[in-house]
């Protein structure tokens, strides 16, 4: 989910309209990927909720090493997880009707795979954050295509990379996978479960094995308990 510090909507239409979102993913040798954001933001109206300051992006989870701007006109970024995990950046200056500002950065990111043993592969699902009310012009997802085996939705590819391109309305999501043979980077043997929340966010649960061994525990303690307490016979 992509938000800013504004509402987007006012009197019918959109404060605020994405010309280019583009996302290049690296995938390192210890499986976590490196992922670079170029995007180019346009304001339509900076009267109803004031001139553009801040946004805060959606990014896959909050197992990321490090957060980088790139471009000279972050002053700042950071990370907060509310509902999902996210950047938040803060410009170097107000941004003001028919303004447009481009600005990138890079996240280094893991557990974004699951691992599959019988099938000899792990896959990497990734949707990008998406807008509930801003219309995305152009997205481009590029993704290093060294060692890939299969991938879906069909892609050109170009320079090396996998490349997908869409537009979206708002609201709208788009996911890509794509897997690699186990034997093609460090990936951990029992691989991570890989699941998107229904609030937008581009957030994933690490927590079902710890949950699934708590209730065997407790189940083992609670037999136990009845076993060995004393019988009432009425």
């Amino acid at each position: 989910l992509l938000s800013i510090m504004r509402f987007d909507v006012y009197a019918g239409g959109h404060t605020d309209e994405i010309l280019k979102y583009h996302i290049t993913a690296d995938v390192n040798e210890d499986a976590g990927v490196d992922l670079t954001y170029n995007i180019s933001w346009k304001v339509l109206d900076s009267t109803s909720e004031g001139p553009l300051e801040w946004v805060q992006i959606g990014i896959p989870n909050n197992h990321y090493n490090e957060v980088v701007g790139l471009s000279d006109n972050i002053s700042s970024i950071s990370t907060k997880s509310s509902g999902g995990t996210y950047a938040v950046i803060y410009f170097d200056r107000k941004y003001y009707e028919g303004e447009v500002v481009d600005f990138s950065f890079r996240v280094n990111q893991g557990y974004m795979y699951q691992v599959y043993p019988e099938e000899g592969v792990a896959e990497y699902k990734f949707t990008p954050g998406w807008f509930d009310d801003i219309t995305v012009d152009n997205l481009t997802i590029k993704w290093q295509e060294k060692d890939v085996d299969t991938w879906t939705p069909s892609c050109i590819i170009d320079e090396g990379y996998l490349t997908w391109q869409t537009s979206l309305t708002p609201g709208e999501k788009y996911q890509i996978s794509v897997s690699y043979p186990l034997d093609s980077r460090n990936f951990s043997n029992n691989g991570y479960d890989v699941n998107y929340d229904n609030k937008g966010a581009d957030t994933y649960e690490h927590d079902g094995d710890f949950f699934y061994y708590l209730g065997v525990v407790v189940g083992v303690i609670i037999v136990l308990a009845i076993c060995f307490s004393p019988v009432l016979f009425i």
